[in-house]
């Protein structure tokens, strides 16, 4: 048997006697391996990225109107496939660490696009 506690004691009360807390054991952050790029190392792919993109929208949509309209057909596919196009390599820029801000030019680009596409319908539609 154990001897029983003295009177005084927390073990005489029911609860469990007082320990010393245990030291604190700093947390041990990896680095992310990465550097933060300066802005302008990023603005040049990123505007590299949006100029392309506009300058294929602003090719098709403005120079090659004529030609998209020649057929029998208007050119539903295009009106879908150059936007899909842009997204996934847009996407697919995004997920290598070395080109992201050019797929994020090029993102953005499907918006300036979209723009160029309806300035172009206003200006050959409305006698331009």
């Amino acid at each position: 048997m154990t001897d029983p506690a003295p009177p005084g004691s927390d073990a005489a009360q029911g609860t469990p006697p007082a320990r010393d807390p245990a030291p604190a054991v700093p947390l041990e952050y990896q680095d992310y391996g990465g550097h933060v790029l300066a802005r302008h190392a990023v603005l040049k792919p990123f505007l590299g990225g949006l100029s392309a993109g506009a300058a294929v929208s602003l090719g098709l949509w403005m120079f090659g109107w004529g030609r998209i309209w020649e057929g029998e057909s208007p050119p539903d596919a295009l009106l879908f496939s150059v936007p899909a196009i842009k997204g996934v390599i847009a996407i697919g820029c995004l997920c290598f660490k070395g080109c992201r801000a050019f797929g994020a030019g090029l993102l953005v680009s499907i918006a300036l696009g979209t723009l160029i596409f309806f300035g172009s319908c206003v200006y050959h539609l409305a006698g331009g």
